[in-house]
């Protein structure tokens, strides 16, 4: 079976859901803020929290952090999967998202501003095709 690929990354990914490195994104648990390492729509990998939480712990990703966007409310549910001892996190899954929780999420995976979630995409002329 092969994994999906995203257009531009030429690296085979098994995971169902592929995972992208990520920088300048913190999510807030707690009243704690982590690094995140890499992350997708289904899951992520925190650094620096192995001690604080433990395999099988569900939690609450109060807010997401960026550089550009600042600290945004998320609300998304989590739970650890695993320990990455070699890494020094833990890795995570999403629990059931929301439609809005679900963009936020994959604007910071694909590397895109939050601040464009509210904004229509912009039209070229027909069908898209050509310029506008």
């Amino acid at each position: 079976m092969s994994g999906r690929k995203f257009a531009g990354y030429k690296d085979d990914n098994k995971r169902r859901d592929v995972r992208l490195a990520v920088k300048g994104v913190k999510f807030v648990v707690g009243n704690q803020e982590f690094p995140v390492a890499d992350m997708s729509v289904a899951g992520f990998r925190l650094g620096h929290a192995i001690g604080k939480m433990r395999p099988g712990q569900k939690f609450t990703v109060s807010h997401v952090i960026t550089e550009d966007d600042g600290r945004v409310p998320l609300g998304a549910p989590g739970e650890v999967v695993r320990t990455d001892y070699a890494e020094t996190s833990l890795g995570c899954r999403f629990g059931k998202l929301t439609g809005g929780q679900f963009r936020i999420i994959e604007a910071i995976a694909m590397r895109r501003p939050l601040s464009t979630l509210g904004t229509p995409a912009k039209r070229k002329g027909f069908f898209g095709l050509f310029g506008g």
